[in-house]
């Protein structure tokens, strides 16, 4: 999924506008000076023509570009989850406040608010616009998972780093052991990898160097990681995104691209689950990878649960 087309200024004012009609409409208060405020006073000025008080670098120049996408497609996304009824506010109150920057890990949790959150509604709005079925978690702070897609618990991740990343997945695996049931695993790969440290890229050529030494990376991270959960025995779906503004030149776009993967253990295409998780997987992937296909490893050995401690 990508906005790579010439963006409509009335549309993108349009789009500004309804953000903070729904805030006001709910009185969520967008704190001034967080990623959202920022980002919605920069589309605005851009879709009025305003001119802009910031030197007239490149840097400043991305900054709005990025800020422009940013609003664009978490409008669209929003809209979706509402026009399906799903009740939004405290994902709206906690969009509202942290940073915008896809691809820049942090240490602060409050940092990363809106992308987490933000991450919950692009997916929940994936899956809607295929048609699948989805349904918030009734406890908002439920430990398990978000929400629920055709009655399999999905729980999302939008870590920094791989080794958080396999305590994420070993732990959903325990619940949802302790509860009986099979889910589906999404994890945003972007901060993890720093994808927004490659910054502005003068040619597509020099992108493409770029993002092909990021592939070498993410590639390594991933089979390790589809072998992990090959051979947990509950969690039946992997899912991985990612997302970045990129700017190659002149030119900017927000992409997001998607993956996801099955366990076909022994048995799995007779498990209840199996149809209903295909579904779902193949909103990320017309085609999900057979992870048997990737690692052939022994299902049996279900590792170490992490502590309770672990983040």
């Amino acid at each position: 999924m990508s906005h790579n087309q010439p963006m409509d200024w009335d549309e993108l004012r349009r789009r500004v506008l309804y953000l903070r009609a729904l805030y006001r409409g709910l009185r969520i208060e967008l704190p001034p000076g967080e990623g959202l405020a920022q980002a919605l006073d920069e589309a605005e000025a851009l879709a009025r023509g305003m001119v802009s008080a910031a030197p007239p670098t490149d840097e400043n120049a991305a900054r709005t570009a990025h800020d422009a996408h940013v609003i664009w497609m978490l409008q669209e996304n929003i809209v979706i989850c509402l026009d399906h009824g799903l009740e939004l506010r405290a994902h709206l109150a906690n969009i509202a406040t942290g940073s915008t920057d896809f691809g820049t890990s942090t240490q602060d949790n409050r940092r990363i608010y809106f992308k987490d959150f933000e991450y919950e509604v692009f997916i929940m709005a994936m899956l809607l616009r295929a048609g699948r079925a989805v349904s918030l978690a009734p406890d908002p702070n439920d430990p398990i998972c978000e929400f629920e897609c055709d009655g399999l618990p999905c729980q999302l991740k939008h870590p920094n780093s791989p080794r958080r990343t396999e305590r994420n997945l070993r732990r959903f695996n325990g619940q949802l052991r302790d509860i009986g049931r099979h889910g589906i695993f999404v994890v945003g790969i972007e901060d993890m990898f720093g994808l927004a440290d490659g910054g502005i890229h003068g040619t597509p050529e020099a992108f493409d160097g770029w993002m092909e030494a990021k592939r070498v990376e993410m590639e390594e991270y991933g089979i390790p990681l589809l072998q992990r959960a090959l051979r947990l025995s509950h969690v039946v779906g992997l899912v991985q995104t990612q997302t970045l503004v990129e700017f190659k030149a002149g030119n900017a776009q927000l992409r997001r691209l998607s993956n996801s993967s099955v366990m076909d253990r022994p048995g799995a295409r007779q498990s209840a689950w199996w149809d209903c998780a295909m579904e779902v997987l193949r909103c990320f992937n017309p085609d999900p990878v057979l992870a048997s296909s990737v690692a052939n490893v022994d299902a049996d050995d279900e590792g170490e649960e992490p502590q309770l401690g672990d983040r």
